[in-house]
């Protein structure tokens, strides 16, 4: 099985392109499972996203935990705290205008690919400067990185109706992206300190609270 961590804000449809991304592995033949976690507030709100993809059909429905890859759209969401639970060997997909030795300080020892997946879509109509909608051009990234053939790109966007400005931007992204094997001992995310409440016996200092389950609305 392979599962993927996206990492987003409400409005930028991640959960689409978790959608896309197995849609994409589906229409190949393999069984995929999408779905999004938010938090309180819809807009602008960071996301989570999951993908997984096996062989055989998926009967966990469990948030992943421990990613083989994780996908990155938002500029202001990179952080150490995306290896959390990543495997070694695991690519690192970043919506920047930087290349990949520039992460070579906090993602040293990983596998990192970037594109500057905001410029793209914009220059595509995807979105507005205040929200681009990154997350068809990302598709075509993410696909390049690991290892999806572009007309699988391709049929999963006219699958779920998305072409014209989608699929342009997709292909370039594809064609834009760049990936690195980043020096050094592979980076860890950052320990979290964490200690009782005195006032809840069961909560712990950098528990999050609960999230809900959700459908991304966003293109």
């Amino acid at each position: 099985m392979t599962e993927l961590t996206i990492f987003g804000r409400g409005g930028q449809g991640g959960v689409t392109l978790a959608k896309l991304i197995a849609e994409a592995y589906f229409l190949k033949g393999q069984h995929a499972q999408a779905f999004g976690v938010y938090a309180a507030e819809r807009s602008g709100a960071p996301l989570q996203a999951f993908v997984r993809v096996d062989d055989e059909e998926i009967d966990n429905h469990n948030q992943i935990r421990e990613p083989d890859h994780v996908i990155v759209l938002d500029r202001t969401l990179i952080a150490s705290r995306v290896l959390s639970g990543l495997k070694k060997a695991g690519w690192i997909i970043l919506n920047t205008s930087e290349t990949p030795d520039s992460f070579a300080e906090m993602f040293h020892g990983r596998r990192l690919a970037s594109v500057d997946a905001t410029s793209i879509a914009l220059s595509n109509g995807l979105g507005t400067r205040t929200v681009p909608i990154v997350n068809t051009t990302m598709l075509g990234a993410a696909a390049r990185v690991l290892g999806v053939e572009f007309a699988d790109v391709e049929a999963a966007l006219e699958e779920l109706g998305f072409g014209g400005a989608n699929a342009a931007a997709a292909r370039r992204a594809f064609d834009a992206v760049e990936m690195k094997q980043l020096p050094g001992e592979p980076a860890q995310a950052p320990t979290v300190r964490r200690r009782r409440l005195p006032d809840d016996p069961h909560r712990l200092v950098g528990d999050a609270p609960a999230a809900s389950t959700a459908t991304d609305a966003a293109l």
